[in-house]
């Protein structure tokens, strides 16, 4: 097999994209659609088999000269395990893929969400959704209702939570949700009126049985002079019996009780993860990536008339795509973000671009995402060592902040994990030195397991995770494996962390 048919075969195995069974006469299955993919997917780098991860205890790395100097923050625990459900082939106290949102009215405000319980063959046994009122300094945490069947829903398993405050404090949480046994899928929008306290029925986005439906994200219109305030926007793909995929954003001029039909922002090659951000004065912008067999890029349409029209696709850049060994990482995905005064674009990925190890770039736009910059490289490490799965964030005063998971000071090099945080104040053409956010490095051979070809496993803390600029503080949010299991004490389970870092 070619290398680049190879790289498509691992990027859909990634994703866990989707097809159904064409004249096979079985019932659709998604644990047999994957498996039967492994055997034609190539991947690199020793994975520790799921009977040997159980062996490892937790080992504080060696110090050195960079942990001593490096700023301490008070890391803060949000996930309690509230999913108590014997959950059958669910990894227990398991907590993966985390996003974060501010409310734009009030900042002492923040809401996450996170995979609760995770299905080492793809997706969770029900999405959880964690609120805090005092800035991140204390958490509550809700499982999201009626979406799996865990939560009182009709589908066996939910996937990909994204999170937005909208206006008067409203809470947008959009997921994915599927079966095993059957093709019925879609994309759901679950509402709270009241900040996250209580949850409305979902709201249906798109539902099918003949494609599925993938890499969902959801933005809200908030800008007080925009004409389109309040719009919500969905943006999601859509992968075929024949794996082509298809980019798509639907919206909703009525507070997400219903949405208009998808528009279809790129047909030609794979396109992943829509992610529509929207500017101050109402310019929508939705990005996504598009894979080729001789190459994988960035691209980002625009709509000034609040989703109704949108702009021909503009090229952002060429990612070089490779995983971290034994991990997965999200690395064919990307992170947008707008300056909400300036209006500056922002994109930041996880780039393989010279030598041997995975590093972290951003590119801007000065002109509505006409033309983009050279990527500028926000890493600083040694290039022995590797940075993955970027978030983003832009505060109102112009600062860039990006935050990333590294190795960079496992004296191994390979599995104790640290959160940083780079900042950029000249619109990203410069970032200063990382800022180590994680009080400790964690090994990441406790994380949740997902599978991978010929049976192995990879390390999975999620396809992404997330950062938010308050008033005071920056905030991510991260998972880490650092408290000790209830289940069997001897060993570290992952939970989602946040921090407040000052701007």
């Amino acid at each position: 097999m070619s290398m680049k048919k190879k790289i498509i075969f691992l990027l859909s195995l990634i994703l866990f994209t989707a097809s159904f069974s064409r004249g096979t006469g079985r019932q659709f299955s998604r644990s047999h659609w994957i498996a039967e993919r492994m055997q034609s997917v190539w991947f690199s780098g020793g994975v520790l088999p799921l009977a040997e991860r159980r062996e490892f205890l937790f080992v504080e790395p060696l110090d050195t000269y960079e942990q001593q100097k490096a700023f301490r923050f008070n890391n803060i625990r949000v996930s309690q395990d509230v999913l108590t459900v014997n959950q059958g082939a669910a990894q227990p106290e398991t907590q993966t893929e985390v996003m974060i949102a501010a409310d734009p009215e009030n900042g002492e405000n923040l809401a996450a969400g996170y995979q609760e319980d995770r299905f080492n063959d793809g997706g969770s046994a029900a999405l959880t959704f964690a609120s805090s009122g005092d800035a991140g300094r204390r958490w509550s945490e809700r499982l999201v209702p009626k979406l799996t069947i865990a939560t009182g829903g009709a589908f066996d398993r939910a996937s990909d939570p994204w999170i937005a405050y909208g206006l008067n404090h409203h809470v947008y949480y959009v997921s994915i949700v599927f079966n095993q046994s059957d093709p019925l899928n879609g994309v759901y929008l679950s509402i709270s009126n009241d900040g996250g306290n209580t949850f409305g029925d979902p709201v249906t986005v798109a539902e099918s049985t003949d494609v599925f439906n993938d890499k969902e994200s959801v933005a809200v219109d908030k800008g007080m002079n925009s004409p389109f305030r309040g719009n919500v926007y969905v943006g999601w793909d859509s992968v075929a019996a024949d794996n082509t995929q298809i980019a798509l954003i639907a919206r909703s001029t009525n507070g997400g009780a219903s949405f208009s039909q998808p528009r279809k922002l790129m047909q030609d090659g794979q396109n992943i993860g829509v992610v529509p951000v929207v500017a101050s004065n109402g310019t929508l912008y939705a990005f996504w990536v598009q894979l080729k067999p001789d190459q994988t890029r960035i691209f980002v349409a625009r709509s000034r008339s609040g989703g109704s029209k949108w702009s021909p696709p503009h090229r952002v850049a060429k990612m070089t795509v490779s995983e971290v060994p034994g991990l997965r990482t999200g690395s064919v995905l990307m992170a947008p973000a707008v300056d909400p005064g300036s209006g500056v674009l922002y994109v930041v990925w996880q780039d393989k671009q010279s030598g041997s190890t995975v590093q972290i770039v951003c590119s801007r736009s000065l002109n509505q995402g006409k033309t983009w910059s050279v990527p500028v490289r926000v890493t600083d490490g040694s290039a022995q060592h590797h940075y993955f799965t970027p978030a983003v964030t832009v505060d109102d005063s112009g600062i860039l902040a990006v935050s990333y998971y590294s190795i960079r000071i496992d004296p191994d090099g390979g599995h104790f994990v640290d959160l940083y945080i780079s900042k950029s104040s000249d619109e990203g053409r410069t970032f200063d030195p990382p800022v180590r956010v994680t009080s400790r490095s964690f090994d990441v051979r406790f994380a949740a397991n997902v599978l991978l070809p010929n049976a192995g496993t990879a390390f999975f803390l999620g396809d992404y995770q997330g950062i938010v600029s308050g008033p005071q503080f920056l905030h991510p949010v991260w998972v880490a494996t650092l408290k000790n299991s209830r289940i069997d004490p001897s060993l570290k389970q992952p939970d989602v962390f946040t921090a407040r870092v000052r701007r």
